[in-house]
């Protein structure tokens, strides 16, 4: 197999959602010979699998990356003139 093919199959299997259902996989694998080991990695699996597809832990998880992107569009809102102002200056230096 070509290393390029390889390296994008294990990038697919263990980035999510892809590495949290291996997890999930691998611990019911493990039900039989260690079911507390198993069974932890199996919920562990599917409840972060749920948690990282809400909403809430999204828009979170991108404020926690983006922590300064407010207040940069306020400055730059505050600095740059609004499309009234600059059709009603250009209106004074028509007339």
């Amino acid at each position: 197999m070509d290393l390029f093919l390889l390296k994008k199959a294990l990038t697919a299997l263990v980035l999510p959602p892809a590495g949290l259902l291996v997890v999930a996989v691998i611990g019911l694998a493990l039900q039989s010979s260690r079911p507390r080991l198993g069974r932890s990695l199996a919920w562990a699996g599917v409840l972060l699998l749920t948690a990282l597809s809400l909403p809430v832990v999204s828009q979170a998880l991108l404020r926690a990356l983006e922590p300064y992107r407010g207040r940069q569009d306020l400055r730059i809102a505050e600095s740059e003139p609004s499309l009234e102002d600059i059709v009603s200056h250009l209106q004074e230096q028509a007339s």
